[in-house]
Parts: C-alpha cells; structure tokens; sequence
C-alpha cells in the first residue's frame, strides 16, 4: 500500500516511526477511522473537527483540514481506492524522558479496501467502566481497553460488547454507539454519560431530526435493553447495524425503524454531502 506521511507518499516499507515517538511510547496521539465512497472521504468536516478537538486536548498541533484532505484523497489515488476504509493518525511525535515528551506530531493517512460488515449482529452486556479522567470519550491511541473488550466478546461468539457505568447505564459499544427503540421513540446516551461523539451517531440524530422520528438522547438503563424493540449498532465504517441477540436472547425479530432509518442513511452517503 502507498501511505502518506508528513507530506510525502511512500511505500507501507518504507515508512520510518522513532522508537521515542511518544505514540508508541506513551500512547499520545488520536486518530480518526472513516469511509471513503466514489474516491471521497465521507462527512470529512465532522472528522476533522472532532481529530482537531482530541488532539488540542494533548496540546498537539495537526496539519490542516485542507492538507489533510488532499492526503486523504492522494492515498486513495494511489492505491486506486474509489471505496475504502481511510485512517488518519497524528502520534504525539519524538519527546524526551519525563512527563513533558512534547515533540512535533507524525501524522499518517493510510487506506485499505472496504469490508462489508453483516446486517445483523450479536451482542453481549459485560464491559464496565467510569469515565473520570480527561480522556473520556476521545478517540486517542490509548485503545487497549476497547480492544480488550472486543476480544472477549469474539471469543463468547459476539460481535459487540455494551459498555455501562457504575450506575448501571449503557454509554456505548467497545467500537460503536448505540440506538434503542422502544414503544415508537428512537433513544441513544447522552454525550454527558460519556459516549463517544461519534460522527455517524451524529448523523443519525440529525436524520431523526430532519425526517421528524420522536427520539431522546436519555440515560438507557442496560436492565431495560430486554424490552428494547430494536438495537441499533453505529459507527463510521458499520455504518448503521441492527443487533438480533443480546446475550442468549433474541431481539429485534421486526425493525420497521431500521429498516427505514438504513436505508435513509444510505441515501445520504450518496448524495456524498458533507456535513
């Protein structure tokens, strides 16, 4: 694959990252993970504002939305993508020892084919956490925790793990907002119970907005999810996916919600606009 690094397309082998960079070594840095349709990147402005957003947050500064645009779009070029999965990394860059380890930022857009995720999804409850710290709801290189997750919920055999607090609430996915309807109303987390500010979850209220669907975004209690009429998963490259088990039980046999809010949805990635 050819990437974009610093201003430069160069082969994936011959990519350089100092073992001081402080991505690897203290996991400062954020990205952004997005589709790329008809060789453009998808809701781009939503993208950049929020990478722009968690890399002020490590005092970063990041190459501009038009620089790293341009990146986007020569990468796909190059690799002869019209549609794709496109990532943007900016790490912290080579910092000395202590806490400071301020360096100037590598930024990198890489690209690889798109891979359809399945329509339907299964879903377990497990994940736990409280957000206390500055980092909440930031898309950082720190991601161990929801890679964790992830992979003990493949091996119970699911797709998804649903992540709640202390108060028994469900904030999120390990890689995905969540939606839940019941009795006609469309439900998804607030921001303040610390979910992350996903584009696409975004792009869902706006629709549910634009097309005037009664929806809340409320504290979901997780021991509620079993009356749920429909689960809904969300992220950039899911897009939006309807969850069939929770647990050992199944949900959603009906999903007159999704059905239409996917194919709104879809509708929407066509027209390419941009938010």
């Amino acid at each position: 694959m050819i990437v974009w690094q610093n201003g430069s397309l160069i082969p994936e082998e011959e990519v350089r990252l100092s073992p001081f960079d402080t991505g690897l070594t203290v996991g400062k840095g954020v990205f952004e993970t997005l589709l790329a349709l008809r060789g453009e990147p998808f809701a781009w402005t939503c993208h950049y504002r929020r990478l722009s957003e968690a890399a002020h947050l490590f005092s970063m500064e990041i190459p501009s939305s038009e620089l790293l645009r341009n990146a986007v779009l020569a990468v796909l070029n190059a690799n002869e993508f019209k549609v794709a999965r496109v990532r943007v990394t900016i790490t912290g860059g080579v910092g000395g020892p202590g806490v400071s380890r301020k360096g100037a930022p590598t930024a990198f857009v890489t690209t690889t084919p798109f891979v359809e995720f399945p329509e339907e999804a299964k879903v377990c409850l497990g994940g736990s956490r409280d957000f206390t710290g500055p980092l909440d709801a930031v898309k950082s290189l720190s991601y161990a925790e929801n890679i964790l997750l992830m992979e003990d919920a493949k091996r119970k055999g699911f797709d998804e793990i649903l992540i709640s607090n202390s108060a028994g609430n469900l904030i999120e996915g390990s890689g995905s907002n969540v939606f839940v309807v019941r009795q006609g109303v469309v439900m998804t987390p607030p921001l303040s119970d610390k979910c992350l500010p996903g584009v696409t979850r975004a792009l869902v209220l706006n629709l549910l907005k634009k097309e005037e669907w009664s929806h809340r975004e409320i504290s979901i209690p997780t021991d509620d999810l079993s009356e749920a009429d429909e689960i809904w998963l969300t992220s950039s490259t899911r897009r939006i996916q309807r969850v069939t088990r929770l647990d050992e039980t199944s949900c959603g046999a009906e999903t007159p919600f999704f059905d239409k809010m996917r194919a709104r949805f879809d509708r929407l990635m066509l027209e390419q606009i941009d938010p």
